[in-house]
């Protein structure tokens, strides 16, 4: 088994998750973005929000995290974007996949 993080984002639309997934793929910043509709319930400068969003979940690693965060900061189309972090455990053989998806942080 091997250690790696699920971060959870989400925005307002298709076309932001397909951007966004993209972008941290291709940055190799995460091996795999999963992205699903929904809706959101939540408190916004004092008012209650329904909202249609798109979950993205977001498969990584902990060394990751300064780069990812850096990007939604740049990127994600919310003024004040969720960045929930999950940790998880994967298989033998989607953690050895994972880890060869992802560049190495330079020191």
């Amino acid at each position: 088994m091997s250690r790696m993080l699920v971060l959870l984002t989400s925005v307002s639309s298709e076309k932001e998750a397909l951007e966004l997934s993209e972008r941290l793929v291709n940055a190799q910043l995460a091996a795999c973005v999963q992205y699903t509709v929904g809706r959101s319930c939540y408190r916004w400068q004092g008012m209650i929000k329904h909202e249609k969003e798109y979950l993205l979940s977001i498969k990584t690693s902990r060394e990751m995290i300064p780069a990812i965060e850096a990007m939604m900061d740049a990127h994600h189309p919310y003024e004040l974007p969720e960045l929930v972090m999950l940790d998880a455990e994967a298989g033998a053989f989607y953690g050895r996949w994972l880890r060869g998806e992802l560049r190495v942080p330079k020191d």
